[in-house]
């Protein structure tokens, strides 16, 4: 018995894009309408291949005060898949808890769970044969620290008793919805925190996740997917996001498909400085990379953070000179035909300065002068595992009580690291040459 169903996860619907300033007009609307335009394509996607389901894993709206917009274009895209017989599972999330003043009135193939206990629903294909079972529970407040995922059942069809259940042989197949945070999650607030052993052991088929942002797929057997958020709010969310298409066999075989659905895509890209000493390759090297960034917007808008690395003689005029500046006064210039007419543009959002000013670290290693003593110390501390990460954390004990710094700073490699120990010797070099000049026959 054969279906498929859609998941997808965190649509965010009405987010107001508040970090967003001085954009044309033009593209100012097409921000605002992302996440609803985000949402239309989802809708048509579903239909398009034919779904059986379409499952949503939290944090539908951006806010616990839902504007009268969101909840109207959601509903409306709700409409259009049961004109298609396409069943609707929703778990609300901490942006949208589900609460008395905001419970549904939900279609009759719409399923919303409540925030109480974990609720299990059947889940039937277009020959509507009872194929699987769904089971989920919402949030109830916007921070929720319990486990919920602990609560679910490890035989969630025996919620669905009094339905015709598949011939002994033939079981159901288990599909878990979750809004939270699977082994720690990186940035992310911990909300409803679970380990993957733990889901793995409850012996669902599919766990359908929402939360994190990054779309991911943590196990294949059983499935524990993240499908990520359906548009970027900002350029920390870079690349293609959508829903992926699951199709089910009757041996409950899987098979996964990702569907790129956002309106508008964020990118974070670097520029290769190194050796640029005119103003003129630079804005060449620009606008190649604004080409580049065109490209993985794959026919959409693209809003673009680059950040100019390497080592060059512009680094000064880069970082605090008016270069930058009239490095995105000709990036906007040369989009703005394009604006003007209506087709996708690559817009800056951001231009960092990364750079660093040419010096010869190799040349100062061998002399006798005092930034030779620190290129030479450095480089021992690199090989020095144990002193090197004494170093990075005396250094950065000032963060470890901001717990989400805390966490960033202890899921980084010792490769980055060392990066850091790297770039720190390059930034004391570029301070401390200033003026000075190396004797090449020292």
């Amino acid at each position: 018995m054969k279906f498929r169903f859609v998941h997808a996860a965190d649509l965010h619907l009405d987010s107001p894009f508040k970090g967003l300033v001085d954009l044309p007009d033009a593209l100012r609307e097409q921000v605002l309408q992302s996440t609803f335009n985000a949402w239309d394509n989802l809708v048509e996607l579903v239909l398009r291949c034919k779904a059986d389901a379409l499952l949503l894993s939290g944090d539908i709206f951006d806010a616990s005060h839902r504007s009268l917009r969101a909840e109207w274009r959601l509903l409306k895209g709700i409409e259009r898949l049961g004109e298609a017989s396409v069943q609707v599972y929703i778990i609300h999330g901490n942006h949208d808890p589900l609460t008395a003043e905001k419970a549904w009135s939900a279609p009759m193939h719409v399923h919303v769970f409540g925030t109480e206990k974990p609720e299990s629903y059947p889940l039937y294909n277009k020959d509507k044969e009872c194929v699987a079972v769904v089971t989920g529970m919402s949030y109830g407040a916007p921070a929720v620290y319990d486990n919920l995922a602990s609560a679910y059942p490890s035989q969630p069809e025996a919620a669905l008793h009094q339905l015709e259940l598949p011939p002994s042989g033939n079981s159901l197949y288990r599909i878990g919805l979750l809004h939270g945070t699977v082994d720690a999650g990186g940035e992310h607030d911990p909300y409803s925190p679970c380990t993957k052993d733990e889901l793995m052991r409850k012996g669902y088929d599919y766990w359908a996740l929402g939360h994190i942002h990054v779309r991911q797929v943590l196990s294949t057997s059983p499935y524990i997917v993240y499908s990520g958020n359906l548009q970027s709010r900002h350029v920390k969310e870079t690349g293609a996001k959508g829903a992926y298409v699951v199709d089910v066999h009757g041996d409950h075989s899987t098979e996964l498909a990702f569907h790129s659905l956002d309106h508008i895509r964020w990118v974070e890209e670097k520029v290769d400085m190194s050796g640029v000493d005119a103003s003129q390759k630079a804005s060449e090297l620009l606008l190649q990379k604004v080409e580049e960034c065109r490209d993985l917007g794959e026919g959409r808008h693209v809003f673009a953070r680059l950040v100019l690395t390497g080592n060059t003689p512009l680094h000064d005029e880069f970082a605090y000179g008016s270069l930058i500046k009239e490095l995105l006064e000709l990036w906007k210039e040369s989009e703005w035909p394009r604006l003007e007419a209506g087709e996708p543009v690559v817009w800056p959002i951001q231009m960092l300065v990364q750079s660093e000013r040419s010096v010869n670290v190799d040349a100062w290693r061998g002399t006798d002068h005092f930034i030779g003593d620190v290129v030479r110390t450095t480089e021992e501390l690199l090989l020095d595992q144990e002193e090197r990460d004494q170093l990075v954390q005396e250094s950065l004990s000032s963060f470890y009580g901001q717990r989400r710094l805390r966490q960033w700073l202890q899921g980084r490699s010792e490769d980055e690291q060392k990066a850091w120990v790297e770039q720190a010797l390059h930034l004391v070099v570029n301070r401390l040459d200033q003026g000075e000049r190396v004797d090449e026959n020292k």
